[in-house]
């Protein structure tokens, strides 16, 4: 997203970096998740934001690969859903639907 920015600001001749420039970057990045994210995913996804981890299984997996979850490490490792994706409407539904359960 760095490299999408710095390009973009210097497409649109900036002398530095502009929130327009990150936020077009980040969007990017959000369609892209969006295309190669699919549809039975976002259930998982859900579940993952509430309780913080990811499924041993090959969705899970497959999960961490893309970074449609990140892991995290403090004193203890959790996962979570990489912010760009939770922007998503499908996983904004999927959520809605999972606490409502």
């Amino acid at each position: 997203m760095m490299r999408s920015a710095c390009q973009t600001a210097s497409t649109k001749k900036h002398a530095k970096i502009i929130s327009e420039d990150i936020e077009y970057a980040v969007k990017q990045q959000q369609f892209s998740f969006e295309r190669f994210i699919p549809e039975e995913h976002y259930a998982h996804l859900a579940q993952v934001c509430l309780t913080k981890n990811v499924s041993k299984d090959e969705i899970g997996q497959l999960m961490l690969f893309n970074t449609s979850v990140l892991e995290y490490n403090g004193d203890k490792r959790w996962n979570y859903p990489n912010p760009v994706v939770k922007r998503n409407e499908f996983f904004q539904q999927a959520l809605q639907s999972a606490q409502k359960q």
